[in-house]
């Protein structure tokens, strides 16, 4: 419990006896219908054992089923629904099998070799998709958790004000694999950030319960988490559309698989212009978070965070007393991609392009090439009828003779590999002898509207290939 604006706030919603009644159902339904019974459920039951007549807060089947509940204002079937699609979601992306740690985000104030033997997954390799998109994400927005609060929950913080929301889209644009979108990248870090998350508060209970964590968990059992927002540099100019429907998407999507899943959120340094930039996502938060929601300003924020914080937790930057070496969101020792020496991939650090076919116009990509050198390729588009992918190998005493500024079809006929009208493609060349190879989207048939297209296109010199 802790007292907010002379409010007393408390970490589990009032059990009435129509709410117990209610998961009381829950747990009914849900043993009816899995079996075996879900995954997370079963870490939980894990990391925290409890009785079946244990009392809902440190009842772990019970608790599962509360989350749900709350989640979807106490409709039974609305949280079953819920339920039941987290449940799927998770199982399908193995969220409940793979391994989070090392954190590919800034981790401080735990012993991490301790939690990655304690939670039983495999190790996260540094090298991965994660990783990569981790680091591009943290160069354009600093983020990580920090200590916990005074009963023990983890604590995220997020720089949103100082985001550089134009660069960042542009660096994750050009990251996306063809097919792919910001939000995708987006989601994937989130889905990390909420799986080291849950094994934070899962650590945080098991030190709890052996004593060695200092806080006041009486409550009932640490299972989620804190969110700190600091505003400080929030201007109109971060209220840009393609940000905001960025974020508005991946909140859906986080409330959609994830229930109750953050205790309190602190939007902290507020300018005053943060309720207009509000206004725009509180649409897609749900009701219940929405109650969760504290904003201070400026003169506001170390008050306000020591409600919910020791002192000795807080960042120096926000006026507390703790001094990470290196600073409380560095990352001396985080699972980087950055310094990973291994492949990085097919297409390693190959960029995404948008390109765009203009009416009654083609595209081209024209390579020079020597016998086994190797041009790789991958594309997407959406509303492309009509469009004609084709590729052309002219050798080389012909192409001396070709103007490649003005690119005559006529002339490239001859010379076709392949010619097709594909929505995507993806395909290797390799030259059995010096030539030139052009890849050529046609829009002819529209008189009036753009085509737009994703590539990645990259070529590898046969030299490289025979090191």
């Amino acid at each position: 419990m802790t007292v907010i604006h002379g409010k007393k706030v408390y970490r589990f919603a009032k059990l009435t006896p129509e709410r117990e009644a209610k998961i009381t159902e829950m747990v009914q339904l849900m043993k009816n219908t899995f079996d075996p019974l879900p995954r997370p459920l079963l870490r939980m039951e894990h990391f925290a054992p409890s009785t079946p007549d244990a009392p809902t807060q440190v009842n772990s089947t019970r608790l599962f089923c509360y989350v749900f509940l709350q989640a979807r204002e106490w409709n039974v079937e609305k949280a079953f629904e819920m339920m039941k699609l987290s449940v799927a979601y998770r199982k399908e992306n193995q969220l409940d099998e793979r391994g989070e740690f090392p954190s590919a985000i800034p981790v401080h104030g735990w012993d991490v070799p301790s939690i990655i033997s304690a939670m039983d997954l495999p190790q996260r390799k540094v090298d991965d998709e994660i990783g990569r998109i981790a680091d591009t994400t943290r160069s354009f927005l600093e983020m990580g958790f920090h200590y916990w609060d005074r009963n023990g929950l983890p604590i995220f913080y997020m720089m949103l004000g100082s985001v550089k929301a134009h660069a960042g889209l542009k660096k994750l644009k050009q990251m996306a694999k063809v097919g792919e979108t910001p939000l995708d990248l987006c989601w994937k870090v989130l889905q990390h950030i909420m799986g080291v998350g849950e094994c934070l508060a899962f650590r945080q209970q098991k030190n709890y319960d052996i004593g060695a964590l200092d806080v006041d968990g009486s409550e009932g059992h640490i299972r989620s988490c804190n969110i700190v927002l600091d505003m400080k540099g929030f201007t109109y100019r971060l209220i840009w559309k393609p940000a905001i429907d960025l974020m508005r998407s991946v909140l859906k999507r986080l409330f959609q698989y994830y229930p109750d899943c953050v205790h309190r959120i602190f939007v902290v340094n507020c300018p005053p212009t943060i309720m207009f930039g509000y206004k725009l996502i509180r649409p897609v938060i749900p009701v219940s978070v929405q109650r969760k929601v504290i904003f201070a300003n400026q003169s506001e924020t170390l008050e306000a965070l020591s409600l919910l914080i020791d002192p000795r937790c807080i960042p120096e930057r926000y006026g507390g007393m703790c001094q990470c070496e290196g600073g409380c969101f560095s990352a001396p020792h985080i699972g980087s991609a950055m310094n990973a020496d291994e492949s990085e991939g097919e297409f390693g650090d190959v960029m995404t392009e948008d390109i765009t076919v203009t009416a009654g116009s083609d595209y081209c990509r024209i390579f020079d090439l020597v016998a086994e050198d190797t041009v790789v390729w991958e594309f997407a588009a959406t509303h492309c009828k009509g469009v004609t992918f084709a590729v052309y190998f002219i050798p080389a005493a012909e192409a001396a003779d070709m103007r490649w500024n003005t690119v005559s079809t006529k002339k490239l006929e001859p010379h076709v590999i392949s010619k097709d009208h594909p929505l995507s493609g993806a395909d290797t060349y390799v030259a059995k002898a010096d030539g030139t190879l052009v890849l050529m989207w046609t829009n002819r048939k529209s008189w009036f509207s753009s085509k737009y297209v994703q590539l990645r296109v990259y070529k590898e010199a046969a030299t490289a290939l025979s090191v």
